[in-house]
């Protein structure tokens, strides 16, 4: 299904978008496997659009007002793309934690 979506973003993205992966799947499926498809558009992830990785947090069964009371992990490929990720998730999550790049890395192969 990641493939399939990177694939379809592609073919729209632009220059200056931000693109976050929230997922639960496999650690450095961002890197991996998400941005080499994103990149088949010509433009390059944390130079012409911003790429970011948050852990997904939906608790199945609950209601939505959930969301934004459940702190979240924000991780970019660069330290720009991690601090554009954390500033869209605070406008609708009360706690939004930024690890480091290399934090984030971790996060995606832990």
């Amino acid at each position: 299904f990641i493939q399939q979506a990177g694939r379809a973003v592609a073919k729209s993205l632009r220059r200056g978008v931000l693109v976050v992966l929230e997922s639960t799947t496999y650690p450095g499926t961002t890197e991996e496997v998400l941005r080499p498809i994103l990149e088949t558009s010509g433009l390059r992830a944390g130079r012409d659009f911003a790429l970011a990785y948050s852990p997904e947090r939906i608790d199945p069964g609950r209601e939505l007002d959930h969301i934004a009371k459940t702190p979240r992990i924000v991780g970019g490929l660069t330290k720009g793309d991690g601090e554009l990720a954390a500033r869209f998730y605070r406008s609708f999550i009360h706690e939004v934690e930024l690890v480091s790049t290399r934090s984030a890395t971790s996060i995606s192969r832990s």
